[in-house]
C-alpha cells in the first residue's frame, strides 16, 4: 500500500468496475474509533528482543493535520492446521477507525 504498483491499479478498476455493476451497492467508512475488549487479549512482553528500537519518523515528516486515525491490525497463524494438506493458515484483518480495509 506504501508503494502502488500497476497490479494495484488493476484493483482499483476492478473494484469500480463492481460498483458500477451494483449501483445501488454502498462503501461505508465509519470514522468513529473503534474501542476494544483488552481483556481479551493476551499480553507478551516483547522488550527483551526490540530492546533499544524507536519508530523511524523522518526528521522531514510534515506536521500533523486533522483527526488522529486509529489502526488495528489483528494476526492469527497456525502450523499445519490443515489435517489433510499439513498447510498453514495466516488471518490478518486491518481496520482504520471501524472500517476493515484489508482481510
Amino acid at each position: 500500500m506504501a508503494q502502488p504498483r500497476t497490479g494495484h491499479m488493476n484493483e482499483v478498476l476492478d473494484i469500480f468496475s463492481y460498483l458500477k455493476s451494483h449501483e445501488k451497492s454502498k462503501i461505508l467508512f465509519d470514522p468513529m474509533p473503534q474501542t476494544w475488549n483488552v481483556t481479551q487479549f493476551v499480553k507478551y512482553d516483547w522488550t527483551e528482543l526490540y530492546r533499544n528500537t524507536k519508530e523511524a519518523i523522518p526528521p522531514n515528516a510534515p506536521p500533523p493535520r486533522g483527526m488522529e486515525v486509529q489502526m488495528n491490525i489483528f494476526v492469527n497463524a497456525d502450523h499445519a492446521g490443515n489435517k489433510i494438506t499439513q498447510r498453514s493458515h495466516t488471518g490478518i484483518l486491518i481496520y482504520l477507525n471501524s472500517a476493515p480495509i484489508q482481510w
